[in-house]
Parts: structure tokens; sequence; C-alpha cells
């Protein structure tokens, strides 16, 4: 910790114009660098400042750096600029990453606060509003990376942050994303191609989800879809079904055409989507709040509605566009 201090002192020397430290803990350390708090006195703003041990950026800094400057999502954390210094005491230039500043807690810290909560009253609530907004900002971003094709390659729990917001009846928890592939609790990157990476996202949100979750009343019915799918983009479809019926139930909703609107969002068979997997993990929770009868007589009228060939009758429409429109697109924005 000697070394990062004079690091430390270096940079903010050297850039006692731009930059001024708040506080002097660190925000948090992994095994490559320490990150800091600071406030940006050109924009105005926080900022976090991440001082690499030794001065060395490890393998795959690029890569994220360009991501997080690249990429605009409100659920990655920005890197606003990279800044060269020099080390007396290293005798030689270094980088200092400096990013947007996230105001919230780590999944790490969130989680051994858990471990220490008494489960009783008030537990499965918690749960219940982190199930039902956690999961799903954690999907989205994911799910946003990956159509990207990109992954985040190092999702673990300290590099996801989340945050509550202000809501009028529950408690939100969102998801933003820092340090894309720094492998920050490790000494070598997980993996190498963007399709490792994404592997390895969806392996670690399975085993966090495990983690997190392993109380909650509804962990198992959940846990069916969770294992039953390969891709993050299949857990955000299926999840945001799951999700609506796991609300529907926690505000006593137990009839039949509420549970019908919300087969409803299920997709088409002929759309491809593999959907008993999150038909299995519903009957799981309607066993669970006691209204699998009611449950059942639903999906009976939603197969029936499904194998109904009128209610296959779309009409489609194709807007074409004349040569001359297109070509005056084509010479705003290509030329």
């Amino acid at each position: 910790m000697e070394l990062i201090e004079e690091l430390k002192q270096e940079f903010f020397l050297s850039y006692k114009n731009k930059y001024t430290l708040l506080g002097d803990e660190s925000l948090g350390e992994g095994h490559y660098a320490c990150v800091f708090k600071a406030y940006d006195i050109d924009r105005n703003v926080e900022v976090a400042i991440k001082i690499f041990f030794k001065g060395i950026t490890p393998k795959g800094s690029e890569r994220g750096w360009h991501i997080t400057s690249s990429v605009i999502h409100n659920q990655i954390a920005q890197t606003n600029t990279i800044e060269t210094f020099y080390s007396a005491l290293l005798k030689r230039e270094c980088k200092a990453v400096i990013q947007r500043f996230i105001p919230g807690k780590t999944l790490n810290s969130l989680l051994n606060k858990f471990d220490k909560l008494a489960k009783g009253k008030g537990y499965q609530t918690i749960l219940n509003d982190f199930g039902l907004s956690y999961l799903i900002s954690l999907l989205e971003v994911l799910s946003f990376c990956h159509n990207q094709n990109f992954g985040h390659g190092d999702c673990h729990d300290g590099n996801i942050m989340v945050f509550l917001e202000s809501h009028e009846t529950r408690n939100i928890m969102s998801v933003i994303l820092i340090d894309f592939d720094n492998s920050s609790i490790k000494q070598s990157l997980n993996s190498n191609t963007e399709k490792e990476k994404i592997e390895s996202d969806i392996g670690l949100f399975k085993y966090f989800f495990k983690k997190a979750f392993y109380d909650w009343k509804y962990y198992t019915s959940v846990s069916i879809m969770f294992e039953s799918y390969d891709s993050i983009r299949e857990f955000q479809i299926s999840y945001s079904i799951v999700s609506d019926f796991i609300s529907f139930c926690i505000k006593g909703g137990k009839s039949k055409e509420g549970i019908k609107k919300i087969l409803e969002k299920l997709p088409h068979p002929f759309m491809g989507f593999n959907y008993f997997s999150t038909i299995e993990s519903l009957q799981s929770i309607s066993e669970i709040e006691n209204i699998e009868e009611t449950f059942e007589e639903a999906l009976e009228e939603h197969k029936k509605a499904i194998l109904n060939p009128i209610n296959w009758e779309h009409e489609v429409s194709i807007e074409v566009f004349e040569d001359g429109i297109t070509n005056i697109y084509r010479d705003l924005f290509e030329n």
C-alpha cells in the first residue's frame, strides 16, 4: 500500500489543477489497481480515478477502455479519459483511468450485508425487491452488450454496481457495470475471444444468482428457467414474464384473467422460442401461491387461443421509399 500511496501523491501533484482528491480512503482495490474518488475541476463532476500498482496496466485494458469510451449506455460506467503521469519513484510513465463515478455499492458488499440480515420479518420483502429490479436491470445491460457481440469478460460481484432508485410504491435497485475485462480479482484474464467472454458472463450470472437468492421464496421456481436456457437474451425474455407473474402474486393476484394476460406475453411458438421452461417456472410459482388450479385453467385457455387459426391472421404492410428520397438520405448521412 505504500507504493500506491506514493503513486497517488505523484498523480494528484501532476494534475493538481485538474483533479482534487476527495478523501484519503480508496473506493476499492483489485488485483491490479486502487480506485480513488476525486473531483474533476474543469467539468464540475465527481470521478473515479484508477491508479495501477507499479504503474502497469493489465492485459485487456485497451479493449475495456475502447468499449467504455465508445459505447454509450446508462448502465455502463463510461471511461472519460486516460491520463499519463511520470513517476519519479518508478522512473517511468504511468497511466491512470478516469471514469464516471458510480454512487452505489458493489454487489459483493451487498451480499456480505445480506448474510448478516436476520432472515425474519422483512427479509423476503427485500429479496422480492431485489429480484424484481436488480435481476431485470442486470439482464438488460448484459443483453445489450451481448447483442452488440461483446461480453463483459469479468462480470464478478465486484464489477457490478447496484444503486437504489426512488419510487413511490417500492424500492428499485438498478445496475451499472464497471471494469470491462480488467481482471480485478485474478492474475490473468478469464477469457480471450468475445464468445468466451459472453459465455463467462452467463456462467457468472448463474453463479451470483444462486449466491444472492438461495433463500428467496421463489428461488427454486426461477432457477428452473435460468438452468434451462443458454443465453442472456433467453433469460431476459423468460424472466420478464416470470417476474411479472411473481409481482402479480405478491400483489395478491389470483384471477384467471390476470394470469391469462401474463401468459399472453409468451412468444408465439412459431417464433422459435422454447417457452416450456418458462411455463414450468410459472407452474412452480402457482403451486407456491396455492393457485395451481386457476393457473392450469388459464394455461389451457391460452393454448386453445394459440391453436385457433383466427388468432394467426395479421396484416403486414411494407412501405417502399422512392429512389429519389432514398438518395437524399444517403447524401445527408453517408457523404
